[in-house]
């Protein structure tokens, strides 16, 4: 049986629609399978606008969706009405806050939910991330307990494997953390919660983002994040009222072909990455051997299809890692030497600073020591900046001089010590970034198998394999990087890291979303 025949007129339950890797997934669905039943999408409200007009715009607007609206054409809008429906939902809440009616409409319906939905800070306040990517995950598992077809695809991260290296086989050590001792997720969890409710914490969100640090680095994990990732998995994976197959990416990011190459959103592993070594700052900290795992978004929305679709077959379940570093590796020393080719290529093109042609970047161990680092430069620049203030070289002059001089140099100084602030904002804001990312760029030599996906790749017809197959293996990544990777970032990602903003598309035909609640048809100009 196709990917086509499996999910022709099935109904999908799907979180996390507005999200970078669920919109892709949605946006490919909606591009290649038009014989999908009906996807039903379960979005917050927020005081700004409502489920249905947050998914309206993104449809509308987002570049995700651009392929969708230029082969439909006028009639885009029924296209998507046709198979697209929206429900206010909180995951946060019993049963995700629907109503007993909105869950007996969706029990009987549902073939199969997808839960991408997640707080992907890395060091976030563990309240909301507990919220978010643990209680949430509960909540949808309920949900689905309740349904006659329990079918759950839960998306994870490669990164739950904590601070530990070699080969990371598709499994699941539920009852033991990374160091290899004894791990109850279920008290580790409860541990957590009641830390951050000591008087201390409960109040104080820094003291709370720090605790959530000391218990992710105690059981032997990167950050926060990957913590609250992980207890979700081993919750999940206790229970028996489910079917559930967890699909773990590694490093998400621009896409190869879908929706366009080089298309991304948001701020992800490799931006802040490629945008420092594409700075003056030449010394990336990272051990050259190591694997850089990173797979273009396009590729995750190909392998959650497929387990999908093989789910909805009964061959689905366990653990699937969606990875490049088993099937067609990339490490950190070639990275770091195509992303200064890409940076010279770009400013052959005229963008960039010049200069940087004629310095190649390196990668460099955080305990080798080097004369021009960014602690370095963000001390100097804070010594240079106490230095110009606390300057009056004007003092020793002539009364009439340093009248007739003073206000220039009063200038000069206030200038200097703006942007000489600047300087130092930004050096500590990369010197953190640097702190965060070290984890996935230096301290481990991670290699994820992928053999899974791999194996169901293998059995799509080559009518198929086009559309759906998930073929790192073929990835040139000289190509991928210089060509797509990163002018991606340059157009997508580099201008929300300083601060700025990116492009949306101009929508030129109303958009038609057919909501559950009012079962009638809402426009958007």
């Amino acid at each position: 049986m196709t990917i086509r025949e499996t999910l022709r007129g099935k109904h999908i339950l799907l979180t996390g629609a507005t999200g970078f890797v669920a919109k892709v997934w949605l946006a490919q669905l909606l591009y290649h399978v038009p014989e999908i039943g009906r996807i039903t999408l379960l979005i917050r409200d927020r005081k700004t606008a409502t489920a249905t007009e947050r998914i309206e715009h993104e449809l509308s607007c987002n570049p995700a969706f651009r392929p969708l609206r230029e082969r439909h054409g006028p009639d885009w809008g029924r296209f998507v009405a046709e198979r697209v429906q929206v429900m206010s939902a909180d995951l946060c809440a019993p049963r995700c806050g629907l109503r007993d009616d909105q869950v007996a409409a969706l029990s009987g319906t549902v073939d199969l939910t997808l839960h991408c939905a997640g707080l992907t800070d890395f060091m976030p306040d563990p309240l909301a991330a507990i919220a978010a990517n643990v209680t949430g995950a509960t909540h949808i598992a309920d949900l689905v307990a309740s349904f006659d077809n329990r079918r759950l695809v839960h998306i994870s991260t490669c990164f739950v494997v904590g601070r530990r290296d070699g080969v990371i086989t598709e499994s699941l050590e539920a009852d033991t953390n990374p160091r290899g001792e004894a791990f109850d997720a279920k008290a580790a969890l409860a541990d957590l919660v009641a830390a951050c409710e000591e008087p201390g914490a409960k109040s104080r969100m820094r003291a709370r983002i720090d605790i959530g640090r000391e218990h992710a680095e105690a059981a032997g994990f990167a950050n926060t994040y990957t913590f609250t990732k992980s207890l979700a998995e081993r919750l999940l994976q206790r229970r028996a009222d489910i079917e559930l197959a967890i699909v773990r990416p590694s490093v998400v990011e621009c896409a190869r072909r879908f929706p366009f190459p080089g298309w991304n959103e948001g701020i992800n592993t490799a931006g802040p990455v490629s945008w420092l070594i594409a700075s003056s700052f030449r010394r990336l900290p990272s051990v050259d051997e190591h694997p850089f795992d990173v797979v273009p978004v396009d590729l995750i929305g190909r392998g959650l299809t497929l387990i999908s679709a093989a789910m909805l077959n009964g061959q689905a379940s366990g653990v699937y890692q969606l990875s490049s570093s088993g099937l067609n590796p990339m490490s950190f020393g070639r990275c770091i030497e195509l992303n200064g080719l890409a940076v010279r290529k770009a400013t052959r093109d005229g963008s960039g600073n010049p200069w940087l042609r004629y310095l190649d970047p390196v990668a460099s161990p955080v305990d080798e020591g080097a004369f021009f680092t960014v602690g370095r430069a963000r001390s100097a620049a804070d010594w240079l900046k106490k230095r110009v203030r606390s300057s009056r070289p004007e003092e020793r002059l002539s009364e009439g001089l340093q009248e007739a001089i003073s206000p220039t140099l009063d200038s000069l100084r206030s200038r200097a010590s703006t942007k000489l602030g600047e300087a130092s904002r930004q050096l500590r804001r990369i010197d953190a970034m640097l702190e965060l990312f070290q984890p996935f760029t230096h301290d481990h030599d991670w290699v994820f198998v992928a053999d899974r996906v791999a194996e169901l790749s293998a059995q799509l017809a080559p009518t198929e394999a086009s559309n759906f197959a998930f073929d790192i293996g073929t990835l040139d990544w000289r190509h991928y990087w210089i060509d797509v990777e990163y002018p991606g970032l340059a157009k997508w990602c580099f201008p929300l890291i300083s601060g700025g903003t990116v492009p949306e598309d101009t929508p030129h035909e109303p958009l038609v979303v057919l909501t559950t609640e009012s079962a009638q048809l809402s426009r958007t100009a």
